[in-house]
């Protein structure tokens, strides 16, 4: 009872935190109270989880960045960008999850820019017969959840990595438990280090950290990056050339960098000790 008490205790010293970020204290010493609660969250359901993961992933250092580049276009999460991407040699796909108003997820990025660039429709949000009657620019194929497990049964091989913006833990949850026998083919990236614990509770075994929400300090990811079980970290370009990928590296964790189609930052970042990049236009 305790136990649960302090926990309760602490999410709302997050949420007091998360308030006061807005404009009442110093956002700096504001930022770092929440990250140690956010850790002190996380820390206390040890001996709940197994803290390190037993199983292995071999990643690919090139990620299909929403599903991959095609004719061209981007960020199009589309039937014919995954298929391409398989064909080039992709195994690990990166995917951006939506709601729909009537409660089902879909694959695209957002229901504004990206509803009207690749679908020519009023930015709002659809429901899930709308949306699959909507059609897609170049004659591509849009994708639900449901299409997607069908796609990762042709291509067992192939790992997801989500990008749930709105509600992840919600996401992950529904993934889990409409499709419980491929929880193995999705690699979860979560936002938040007090996310880390429903993820693993669910099931998955492997789950990236990506730092452009939360902007931790790199003492405080270090810390715990340490302690937990990380398939990756992924970070924007800008932190991919500080110390931290090498920091982490040293700790035996491998980093992403998002999102690059030029072989020379590749090359600049892998000399940096990051591991790989999510991608639209590079190759295997």
């Amino acid at each position: 009872m305790r136990r649960y008490f302090i926990s309760i205790l602490i999410c709302g010293l997050i949420i007091l935190a998360s308030l006061l970020t807005l404009r009442y204290v110093l956002p700096e010493t504001c930022k770092k109270f929440k990250e140690y609660a956010e850790l002190s969250y996380v820390a206390l359901k040890d001996g709940e989880i197994d803290e390190k993961s037993s199983d292995t992933l071999a990643l690919q250092n090139l990620v299909a960045h929403a599903g991959g580049g095609i004719e061209n276009l981007s960020y199009t999460n589309s039937l014919e960008a995954l298929n391409l991407s398989y064909s080039k040699g992709f195994r690990f796909m990166e995917l951006d999850f939506e709601w729909t108003n009537d409660g089902y997820l879909v694959l695209i990025h957002d229901w504004e820019e990206s509803i009207l660039r690749l679908f020519n429709a009023r930015p709002r949000q659809y429901s899930l017969k709308e949306y699959e009657h909507l059609k897609m620019i170049n004659e591509m194929t849009s994708l639900s959840l449901d299409d997607l497990a069908i796609w990762i049964r042709q291509h067992p091989d192939t790992f997801i990595i989500t990008d749930v913006k709105r509600d992840n833990i919600r996401a992950l949850t529904k993934i889990k438990k409409r499709f419980p026998e491929l929880v193995r083919n999705f690699i979860p990236q979560i936002y938040h280090f007090y996310e880390y614990f429903p993820v693993r509770t669910l099931g998955y075994k492997h789950i990236i950290l990506t730092l452009y929400v939360a902007e931790y300090s790199d003492k405080v990811v270090l810390k715990f990056a340490r302690k937990y079980s990380l398939a990756a970290v992924t970070m924007t370009l800008e932190r991919a050339l500080t110390d931290l990928p090498r920091e982490l590296k040293k700790i035996g964790i491998l980093t992403y960098a998002h999102t690059v189609n030029k072989i020379s930052l590749q090359r600049k970042l892998y000399a940096n000790d990051v591991f790989g990049v999510y991608t639209d236009f590079l190759t295997p």
